[in-house]
């Protein structure tokens, strides 16, 4: 294991980050293209749609008596069952 001072331990800890980032500039490029055209109208009428299918979902699930569900990772036991 190399140290955390010694340069080439950073540059190898960085190389994960690469793929995200390379992924990520036509995504961002394609998006500052598309809002610089429609503007931000289409955005807003997905968030108003999400907004509400969710609103709708939380009021649902109270309605019929059960609470929404949240997904949580439990921690998971190293010691064996006994």
């Amino acid at each position: 294991m190399r140290s955390s001072s010694d340069p080439l331990a950073y540059t190898v800890r960085r190389w994960p980050a690469a793929p995200p980032g390379i992924a990520a500039w036509p995504a961002v490029r394609f998006l500052t293209q598309t809002s610089e055209r429609r503007g931000l109208t289409p955005f807003i009428v997905y968030c108003v749609i999400a907004g509400v299918a969710g609103l709708i979902w939380l009021t649902v699930g109270q309605s019929r008596g059960r609470r929404a569900t949240v997904l949580v990772s439990r921690p998971v036991s190293t010691h064996p069952p006994m």
